[in-house]
C-alpha cells in the first residue's frame, strides 16, 4: 500500500486520507488526481 501511494504521488496525485484502517482488517486511503479522479486503495486484510 504504501509503495502504491507513493507512486501515484509521484506521478501527481494527492493524498486526501490514509493509508488507514478500513471495515474487517483491510487497509484504505484515498487519493485524487490533478484531473479530479478520486483514486481508493484498499487491501485485504493478512491472513
Amino acid at each position: 500500500m504504501e509503495g502504491d501511494v507513493a507512486r501515484l504521488k509521484a506521478l501527481g496525485a494527492e493524498l486526501d486520507e490514509g493509508p488507514r484502517p478500513g471495515r474487517g482488517g483491510q487497509t484504505v486511503a484515498f487519493l485524487h488526481t490533478p484531473d479530479g479522479f478520486r483514486i481508493e486503495l484498499i487491501q485485504p486484510p493478512k491472513q
